[in-house]
């Protein structure tokens, strides 16, 4: 070809050389300066990717140590590789490192690099010291010496589930250690040296004192974390005597379970002997300190008895239970029957033995109260089954199982143990008792005691069970017959003081009514009708009934509309017409204060009448709520009644509170002539001031409906509750 020459890359690029590519096919045309052309192509190949990895060659052997090793690899990219650690060192492995993280830098020959870490971990340690507690207060003391050459072993199970047993010694200062330790669980051992024994455990914090439980020469277990020194776990030992020191607690077992609880406290005073066996020959006497505390020093080896004198102990106690529990220095190791510490022995050069301890109690530890038992309740008829007798307030104080025993009697007073009105009732020992069936009111009362004591100290409240009559329930006015649409009138035989009464006319109206007189009781269906009676007295009930025939008389009543009663001022003006009235026609004008008992406080003929129909004036209206209705009487002898109509009277000066009636019977009514906007309450009180009930009356009501039936007639006192008001009694 001819020059000059021009190339055309495939990617764009132009020149006969080309830079910066990466791996794969290129491909050029190349032209000539006579236009001539030819093309080719080349690929451009790459090496594998450079990578690094590090990892521990040897971890650190002690905590906080740097003799730790890790060694770096490298592959792909073009070798020869070179290799630069965090620390400074260069080649494929670092040393001396310490636990943290180290960096890795690898460089291949192309110049491409690779960096990666490394995690050397910190290893756990366990330790430290095993010292002479040379005054025995299980705290390390400045100039306490270590023990050296104490032989330690360590006993667990890594977080892995593998079990570890390893062994060390303490050095010439008394220190250990275990190192490069797995998190796990684990206990240490230690073997005291010869004519040594273990000190107090725990007698101060973790820093100064001992963790070994003397009993066993181990630790608790140790829960060892990921890297974590712990240098607290230390054991503390005393040089052991020929003889030995022998004590130490008499004590009041205030629960009587044979084990020294932390609230229960010494008992002074107790004479203890030290007894040589066999023979029993007294070797050494003393009494219990104000704690309770007592010790025999420097009794040689031999074998001995320790005896506590039970009259020195308070008067009426006796030895609790021995032996009661795995921890002999909580428990008390008296024989109750001998009152002494059987046969033990002393060896020489052994720990002093501090758990001879005697717990005692008193023997009766009587209630100081009887509880409370309930109901009381009232019964109608003989025959009645009372409901069961339960608790209600426990017996208190004292200790030991309780024993009860009811009595009963006819007189409601109890004088005290061996009152002989009162009897016993055979097998009555439980808690509660459920009477049978009574012919006559009974009272009862349950006695109580503790085990062990002889005398019932404790006496409940009495309970009544109270037979109450039936009450009489005779009706002794009602009409043979009516005619449809007339009234009629029911009376009641007077049932006594507290009675009340309950009429249930069927399809009369009204259909029921609640006092002992009824008026004005109709049927408009010709028939048979039954009336009936029901009696209530001191919570119990009768009935009767009586048949009625209502005839279709086919005469017509009178009727009295409109009716209306307005107050005017300070009276009441009642205004009524009527239909064609015969001439004769009589008028009663009536008045109620519970719109039931009607009294007659006017007369009108039909002479009276005007253009405006009749009309009357109340000029002493009742204050409060009431109730007015026109009476009327034919020449021929039939009457009857108009419907009521109520009037509210409050005269000046009149209290925002009304009660009706007073005197009142079975059900009064409270109004409350401003309403308020929050609720009050409403006291019953007897004369003796003591509250029978409490009433709540809402925010907003006008009235309250009181029934009173189950209280006696009496004097009685309504205090009423009003926020931001003065407390109101009013006398009923």
């Amino acid at each position: 070809g001819q020059a000059p020459y021009e190339a055309i890359w495939g990617n764009g690029a132009t020149g006969l050389t080309v830079s910066g590519l990466t791996a794969g096919t290129y491909a050029v045309t190349l032209t000539d300066g006579n236009g001539c052309a030819v093309s080719d192509s080349v690929v451009v190949s790459e090496p594998e990717a450079l990578t690094c990895s590090a990892q521990v060659i040897q971890p650190v052997s002690t905590h906080g140590g740097s003799d730790g090793i890790a060694g770096g690899t490298a592959a792909g990219g073009v070798a020869p590789y070179t290799y630069l650690w965090s620390n400074g060192d260069e080649g494929p492995t670092a040393d001396s490192l310490s636990a943290g993280q180290w960096h890795l830098t690898v460089t291949d020959a192309n110049g491409c690099l690779c960096t990666t870490t490394v995690d050397m971990p910190q290893p756990a340690s366990l330790g430290d010291f095993v010292w002479n507690d040379q005054n025995e207060n299980g705290i390390q003391d400045s100039g306490e010496p270590g023990l050296p050459d104490v032989e330690i072993t360590l006993e667990g199970t890594t977080s892995g589930g593998v079990e570890v047993n390893l062994t060390t010694q303490t050095d010439a200062e008394g220190r250990y250690r275990f190192n490069a330790l797995q998190p796990g669980l684990y206990r240490l051992r230690f073997a005291p040296p010869d004519q040594y024994g273990f000190t107090i455990p725990n007698a101060a914090n973790d820093q100064v004192d001992s963790d070994v439980d003397p009993a066993t020469g181990m630790t608790e277990t140790i829960a060892v974390l990921d890297g974590q020194e712990n240098l607290t776990v230390d054991a503390g030992f005393f040089a052991l005597d020929e003889p030995v020191t022998l004590g130490d607690f008499v004590w009041l077992d205030a629960n009587r379970n044979g084990l020294q609880d932390s609230s229960e406290t010494g008992i002074p005073g107790v004479v203890v002997r030290l007894l040589r066996m066999p023979g029993g020959s007294v070797q050494a006497t003393t009494t219990t300190d104000f704690l309770g505390k007592y010790h025999f020093q420097n009794v040689p080896p031999g074998d001995y008895a320790i005896e506590f004198l039970g009259g020195s102990l308070p008067t009426g106690y006796v030895f609790t239970t021995p032996d009661a529990g795995a921890d002999d220095a909580l428990d008390s190791d008296v024989d109750p029957a001998l009152g002494r510490i059987p046969t033990f022995t002393v060896v020489g050069y052994s720990p002093d033995d501090l758990t001879l301890d005697a717990g005692a109690y008193p023997a009766c530890d009587n209630v100081t109260s009887g509880g409370q038992v309930g109901f009381s309740e009232q019964l109608c008829g003989m025959g009645a089954d009372p409901a069961e007798i339960i608790e209600l307030v426990p017996p208190m104080g004292g200790f030991g199982a309780l024993e009860f025993q009811w009595l009963q009697s006819d007189i409601p007073v109890f004088n005290g143990p061996g009152d002989p009105n009162w009897a016993p009732i055979p097998g009555a020992t439980q808690a509660t008792y459920d009477p049978g069936p009574l012919n006559q009111t009974t009272y009862y009362i349950r006695c109580v005691r503790r085990e062990g004591c002889t005398e019932f100290a404790g006496e409940s409240n009495i309970v009544e069970k109270e037979i109450v009559e039936l009450p009489l329930a005779l009706i002794e006015q009602a009409p043979g017959n009516l005619c449809d649409g007339e009234p009629g009138t029911f009376k009641a035989a007077n049932a006594g003081a507290g009675a009340s009464y309950h009429w249930d006319f069927g399809s009369g109206t009204p259909s029921t009514a609640d006092t002992r007189i009824v008026t004005g009781v109709s049927w408009s269906q010709p028939g048979t009708h039954v009336v009936t009676l029901t009696v209530t007295r001191f919570g119990c009930s009768q009935n009767t009934t009586a048949l009625l025939d209502v005839n279709d008389c086919l005469a017509p009543l009178l009727r009295i509309e409109p009716f209306s009663a307005t107050l005017e001022g300070a009276q009441v003006a009642l205004r009524w017409q009527t239909g064609p009235a015969p001439e004769g026609t009589l008028f009663a004008v009536q008045r109620s204060e519970d719109g039931q008992a009607f009294h007659t406080i006017g007369m009108l003929s039909t002479a009276s009448e005007s253009e405006e129909g009749y009309a009357f004036r109340d000029t002493n209206p009742l204050k409060g709520l009431s109730w007015y209705r026109i009476g009327f009487q034919l020449p021929d002898g039939r009457s009857g009644h108009s419907e009521p109509r109520s009037v509210f009277f409050q005269p000046p000066g009149m209290p925002d509170f009304y009660f009706y009636p007073n005197p009142v019977g079975n059900h009064g009514r409270l109004d409350i002539l401003n309403p308020l906007e929050e609720p009050l309450e409403v006291l019953l009180i007897n004369g003796f001031g003591k509250q029978l009930r409490k009433w709540f009356v809402p925010a907003g009501a006008s009235a309250l409906e009181m029934d009173l039936s189950k209280w006696p007639q009496g004097v009685y006192y309504l205090q009423i509750l009003a926020p931001g008001r003065r407390p109101l009694v009013q006398k009923v």
